[in-house]
């Protein structure tokens, strides 16, 4: 498999269409990727937590909706799957497109995480760490492969 810059579909610019399947990718990406993630760190005991919770998150961004915390988080990752939808026309083809997403998933969403909410709500910044990185990391990878399964089949 080649490296190459040329994008698939590059050429029909950016829509509205790409930016809806992005949102959908990150938003699918989260139960699909991340809380399976979460999931495997519950069983092997570093999360406390069974994920796809479904309780009210009272720390979310959507409190006053009173939405389950795995809706939010998929919320965030649609949002995330606009970003990658915009990016994604750039990003080259072959194996070096998943590192990308997983670098992408892994430490650009990490960061934003750790550095710009906490200074956004005035609360502490926090700090990247190898959990954060994996759990992100595989809603990165499984975002891209949902985004390129639905651009190729919509």
């Amino acid at each position: 498999m080649s490296v190459s810059n040329e994008a698939a579909g590059a050429g029909a610019g950016l829509s509205a269409k790409l930016l809806i399947l992005g949102f959908v990718a990150g938003f699918l990406a989260v139960p699909l990727g991340h809380q399976v993630m979460a999931y495997i760190h519950f069983l092997i005991g570093w999360r406390p937590t069974i994920p796809w919770d479904m309780a009210p998150n009272p720390r979310a961004a959507f409190q006053a909706f009173g939405l389950p915390s795995l809706i939010n988080l998929s919320f965030w990752g649609g949002v995330w799957g606009v970003l990658w939808a915009l990016i994604d026309p750039k990003v080259p083809r072959g194996w070096l497109y998943w590192v990308v997403a997983i670098v992408f998933g892994g430490l650009c969403a990490t960061a934003v995480s750790a550095y710009v909410v906490p200074a956004l709500k005035g609360q502490p910044l926090g700090s990247i760490g190898l959990v954060g990185l994996m759990l992100n990391g595989a809603w990165g990878l499984v975002m891209a492969i949902i985004f390129d399964l639905l651009r190729r089949k919509v």
